[in-house]
């Protein structure tokens, strides 16, 4: 993909992680691996959550996802594809590694969410995420995202009234209390998730591009000369999709 160095003026960017510098550009907020994985999550709809849903993650590979955008769908069940295999002299950064799940048939089971990642020719590390069929045996559509460079837009509409919560917080409900996305915490795959549980709450997951990701101070994974990302479901039926948001400098 592109090279960005001239996008971002020099002291740029924001955050208290660490800053990186390449020449006479500088990128706030840089964070290990393990901090940017250590509060990823999945949201899902349980079975009752059978609302619309959109996302500008779906449909979208890395030929048509915009110069930052990586993607990949993932046609078969607990296969890794590869989203991005990236090789740069100056290094980069990655905002967001996404998953997104548009398959609302609450009938498959174990839509669980794996990614793999190799920074900088190192071992790689899984990162597995929490079966969303941990709340009742089953589970629709759903998100899984490492990294803050996101925002869901959870609306509610019913008869004829409209309300709606944008953000990394919850997820709307009518009149009752909103819904938290980091509602629980998952010890055995060490990773927060949420769920929505009701028809009536539509939902648009949608990734940040890594341009305004940077201008935002957002923070990111750096890689010093490569960055391999793999993405796999135990369960794929052909409606699943493996992003992320890169710059290189």
């Amino acid at each position: 993909m592109s090279n960005f160095s001239d996008l971002f003026p020099a002291g740029g960017g924001g955050g208290i992680g660490k800053t990186v510098t390449v020449g006479d550009y500088s990128y706030g907020n840089s964070w290990p691996l393990a901090t940017i994985a250590s509060n990823r999550l999945c949201v899902f709809g349980n079975p009752s959550g059978s609302g619309p849903m959109n996302s500008n993650l779906a449909y979208v590979t890395t030929a048509d996802g915009g110069p930052t955008r990586y993607g990949i769908s993932l046609q078969s069940s607990d296969t890794y594809y590869t989203v991005a295999d990236i090789t740069s002299s100056n290094g980069g950064a990655c905002y967001g590694i996404y998953g997104m799940n548009m398959d609302k048939d609450n009938s498959v089971a174990n839509k669980q969410w794996t990614f793999k990642i190799t920074l900088d020719g190192a071992t790689p590390v899984e990162y597995v995420f929490v079966d969303p069929d941990v709340v009742s045996g089953q589970s629709r559509g759903g998100f899984a995202v490492m990294g803050k460079a996101w925002e869901i837009v959870s609306t509610w509409g019913v008869y004829g009234t409209g309300q709606a919560i944008s953000g990394q917080i919850g997820f709307v409900k009518g009149d009752e209390p909103a819904l938290p996305m980091y509602r629980s915490y998952d010890a055995t795959t060490s990773s927060y998730y949420g769920y929505w549980d009701n028809s009536n709450i539509d939902n648009s997951f949608n990734a940040i591009d890594a341009i305004t990701a940077s201008q935002r101070g957002l923070p990111f994974i750096h890689f010093t000369s490569s960055l391999k990302i793999e993405t796999k479901s135990q369960v794929s039926t052909g409606d699943f999709w493996g992003s992320a948001e890169i710059i290189t400098f």
